[in-house]
């Protein structure tokens, strides 16, 4: 008897897979290229760099020039520039698609349009699952579901 699959298949798997790798394949090249501890202290450097410029930002944002406290910081709206700019840095090696503001770094129209997509295309990849590549967390539900 043919058991059935433990997760669901969605059109986005097939997409992901290009129909041709099978599910632990795919997750062996994750866990084996990209999740590797030699992948991420490439990109260490990178991050950090991002991070002081996250830390800048919100420092900028929330003080005025004369060193008096200035109005809320949005969170999700920096932390979602702070992904966004990391996943630029390491995919195209720079953090701005054109000059910067001079004053303070802020990301610019064609930022903001690419974080808007890169969010868009997560919406869409409802496949992902933290605990196909993470087996210890199963039991903490990360994903809602």
């Amino acid at each position: 008897m043919r058991r059935p699959p433990a997760r669901p298949s969605w059109v986005a798997d097939e997409d992901v897979r290009r129909g041709g790798l099978q599910r632990g394949l795919s997750q062996r090249q994750h866990l084996a290229e990209i999740l590797s501890p030699s992948t991420e202290h490439c990109f260490r450097a990178a991050r950090h760099d991002e991070a002081d410029h996250l830390l800048r930002h919100v420092y900028l944002l929330a003080h005025y020039d004369d060193g008096t406290d200035a109005a809320v910081v949005d969170v999700r709206h920096v932390a979602r520039h702070f992904c966004s700019n990391v996943i630029r840095r390491l995919t195209f090696g720079r953090r701005h698609f054109r000059q910067p503001k001079p004053e303070d770094g802020a990301p610019g129209r064609d930022e903001a349009e690419h974080m808007d997509a890169l969010f868009a295309a997560l919406n869409y990849l409802d496949e992902f699952c933290v605990s196909d590549y993470f087996p210890a967390v199963v039991g903490l539900d990360l994903d809602g579901h």
